[in-house]
């Protein structure tokens, strides 16, 4: 949208203004409306200060206004002025005199020359270019420029290209403002693109449906359900640039069906939409789409447009990379909202970025959108999500995947998540959830998001995740996580090898897990499980957190973090559930193995521990060290605490704060009566922090 206002080529003459377009619209300064402008010159006007600026149209905002201040007009100025009062006298010296004749050489000349043109092949009446705040006398070297382009009604922006070749490559992402370096001297060329009018094009039978693709550019808007009739179907806007869609297509609630796409990338209904297309109100019924890359049952690749209110009930098959339910790469500012997607979604063999809506987010958005289809991945495939296969950044601040949910079963090699698979830094996950059955066969599976490096926010899981013997990392929310998992919960079960956590299986190097919980379902695993966190390490923290699930597994077993390590820190957190284990298992942390680790204002209320295997046992109500702790302080036990061994009879964890024979922390003891009072747990557990309004657990005998 131009934001820039009008250049100076704007000027005032007596009783007019000069330089202007018709895109443009005037008024008085402290009139309240604008005038539009029908030509290239303003007459007639009485003298004053005007506003100048180009006219808001339903693709764009007017622009900034530009002050022109208009003379008197002065019909006949005076063509024989009053001769001199005293000829015989000498004149004053000229006040004025003329200037220098040979003047000293400007000592910073500008020596490029910058031209902005519409591209040849298209007309003025398509829009104009200009370079805002033009330099007089020509660029330097290392001068910043900026160029704005405005379509006229009808017509929309499409790139611009450096030479007068409507099929040349964009060099400015796609957006009308594009500010470059002068290096040169430098002609650009604007492309826009229409039919000159705002009134879609009725679409009625399918012969009108395959003419979109002689005019890629034009609005249309479908009128009848049609049907494809399971035949050969050439995606409308095959490639990028110019023969993408630029128009906008509205669906009108109708249904496009049985749909056969096969082979090759950019594979859907739509193969390519790009800059401010629009696809929107469409249902896609039945058939099947096939290819390599960029394939989805309605828009293979979203280059900065917008997919609104669409869905698919057919299947998806994908062989490389970025395939989706219904767009498969959503990117450069692209916006997916209101979609879904029942069918199955497939990438076979190695294939990533699978989606149940979009295979790959980058800078981009998905809103509201929600898939219940199966969504499968191959036998080493990875980034594979219930809604989103992957999403990053490139060129942009954040992208983001919000309101979203998923039913569907996920299956994966690795980055497997319920909503997202693979989030890489930059993306949020936020306010969405799965419930499906979420399985991974190597590493990094989540209920929520497989891998993550960004934030995942308000987020919850009430599927099965599952995960081979050998795996790493499973999670009831995030199976791997560097970023900031924050109110998000489980009530689903997770079951993996190494790394297993009820919200994060592993949460690492600078890793955030805060004001989360786990409850209900079952968190077992071979080593390094936790009721929270199976692992914490590398400055991670766990903070106000709590579970209620039974965990298991062999060693390093806790009912908040399995094992703390490398600077790691587990602050307020409780655990109710039930706990066993071989070895190294505890009631918050099963291993506290680093010197520079924290464990503080953490309470552990399990009734037991129990041993479900070995000779020998590290347990203790609280935590077992491994390597000496430094910051082990204000933890509690419940008071009666029995450990549970398969040979010998059951007996009370000793009630002391030291250290005993089994390396293990009991902390002070808890009473049922103080278990029940909110004063001991904010006052002497210190859990101030106004998330646990409502969360702090009812007294159980």
């Amino acid at each position: 949208m131009p934001t820039a206002s009008p250049t100076s080529l704007i000027d005032s003459s007596d009783g007019g203004i000069t330089g202007v377009t018709a895109a443009m619209e005037y008024k008085l300064s402290g009139d309240a409306s604008y005038t539009p402008i029908t030509g290239t010159r303003i007459t007639g006007l009485e003298a004053g200060t005007y506003l100048v600026r180009y006219a808001g149209t339903e693709l764009y905002n007017a622009s900034g206004d530009k002050t022109v201040i208009v003379k008197p007009f002065d019909p006949d100025p005076d063509p024989d002025p009053d001769p001199d009062p005293d000829p015989d006298l000498d004149p004053d010296p000229d006040p004025y005199p003329d200037p220098d004749p040979n003047p000293d050489p400007d000592p910073n000349p500008g020596v490029y020359t910058i031209d902005v043109k519409v591209i040849s092949a298209q007309s003025s009446s398509y829009g104009s270019a200009y370079i805002d705040n033009p330099i007089t006398g020509g660029y330097n070297a290392g001068d910043t420029v900026t160029v704005v382009a405005y379509p006229e009604t009808g017509y929309s922006f499409v790139k611009w290209v450096a030479s007068d070749d409507i099929t040349g490559t964009d060099i400015s992402g796609n957006s009308p403002t594009y500010t470059f370096t002068v290096s040169s001297n430098t002609t650009i060329y604007v492309v826009f693109d229409g039919n000159g009018s705002t009134t879609p094009k009725n679409i009625t039978n399918v012969q009108e449906l395959e003419a979109v693709n002689s005019n890629l550019g034009w609005n249309y808007k479908l009128m009848v359900n049609l049907d494809l009739l399971n035949a050969s179907w050439t995606p409308l806007g095959t490639d990028l640039g110019m023969d993408s869609f630029r128009g906008s297509f509205d669906g009108n609630g109708k249904t496009i069906s049985n749909i056969s796409v096969t082979g090759g990338f950019y594979r859907g209904l739509f193969g390519v939409i790009s800059g401010s297309a629009v696809v929107k109100d469409l249902g896609v019924l039945g058939g099947s789409v096939s290819g390599t890359d960029y394939v989805a049952g309605v828009v293979g690749c979203n280059d900065g447009g917008t997919v609104s209110n669409c869905y698919y009930t057919g299947s998806v098959t994908g062989t490389t990379y970025h395939i989706g339910g219904v767009v498969g790469r959503n990117y450069s500012g692209g916006t997916v909202e209101g979609c879904y997607s029942t069918g199955s979604v497939t990438g076979t063999g190695s294939a990533s970025d699978i989606g149940g809506v979009v295979g790959y987010n980058e800078d981009g958005i998905v809103d509201t959108c929600y898939s219940t289809g199966n969504v499968i991945g191959g036998g080493s495939s990875s980034s594979v999500g219930g809604v989103v296969g992957r999403s990053s950044i490139n060129s942009t601040s954040s992208s983001t995947v919000e309101n979203c949910y998923s039913t569907a079963n996920v299956t994966g090699s690795q980055e497997v998540g319920g909503v997202v698979g693979y989030n890489q830094p930059g993306s949020k996950v936020k306010n969405s959830y799965s419930t499906g059955i979420i399985t991974c066969s190597v590493d990094s599976v989540g209920g929520v998001v497989g891998w993550n490096a960004d934030d995942v926010l308000g987020c919850y899981f009430g599927g099965s995740v599952t995960a081979t013997a050998t795996s790493n990392y499973s999670g009831g929310v995030v199976g791997e996580n560097y970023g900031t998992v924050e109110e998000c919960y489980s009530t689903g079960s997770v079951t993996g090898g190494d790394s297993v956590g009820g919200i994060v299986g592993g949460n690492l190097s600078g890793g955030i897990v805060k004001k989360s919980y786990s409850s209900s379902g079952s968190i077992s695993g071979n080593d390094y499980v936790g009721g929270v966190a199976g692992g914490n390490a590398g400055s991670g923290i766990v903070e106000n957190c709590y579970s209620t699930c039974d965990v298991s597994g062999n060693v390093d077993i806790g009912g908040v973090v399995g094992r703390n390590s490398v600077n790691g820190k587990v602050r307020n957190c409780y655990f109710t559930g039930s706990i066993s284990g071989v070895n190294f298992v505890s009631g918050v942390v099963g291993n506290n193995s680093d010197y520079m680790t924290e464990v503080s204002n953490c309470v552990a209320l399990n009734a037991a521990i129990t041993r479900t295997g070995g000779i020998n046992i590290d347990f203790a109500r609280v935590l077992v060290n491994d390597g000496g702790a430094t910051n082990v302080s204000n933890n509690y036990g419940r008071d009666g605490m029995e450990f549970i061994d398969p040979v010998n009879p059951p007996y009370f964890v000793p009630d002391s704060i030291s250290w005993d024979q089994t390396n293990g922390y009991h902390g002070g003891a808890i009473t049922v009566m103080q278990w029940g009072e909110t004063g001991w747990w904010t006052i002497t557990a210190q859990f101030n922090d106004p998330w646990w309004n409502g969360k702090l657990p009812p007294v159980v005998p």
